[in-house]
């Protein structure tokens, strides 16, 4: 899959933050495991489990770095 200026590509190792639809926040604690094409593989931080769901890209973004 190609990426375009609208759709970034995250890498492995990336700290991210899911949209949660149950708060209607942004949720941290996570990190990209890997890209699958059609959605990405998250590992949560605290435990580094691999979750078991491909999460879509508007789900995510990337964590500012200073956590803002």
């Amino acid at each position: 899959m190609l990426s375009d200026a609208r759709t970034p590509t995250m890498t492995p190792g990336t700290s991210v933050e899911v949209f949660s639809r149950f708060s209607a926040s942004w949720v941290g604690g996570f990190e990209i495991a890997s890209n699958l094409g059609s959605g990405y593989q998250l590992r949560r931080i605290s435990d580094r489990s691999v979750l078991p769901k491909t999460f879509p890209v508007h789900d995510l973004r990337a964590r500012h770095p200073n956590g803002d």
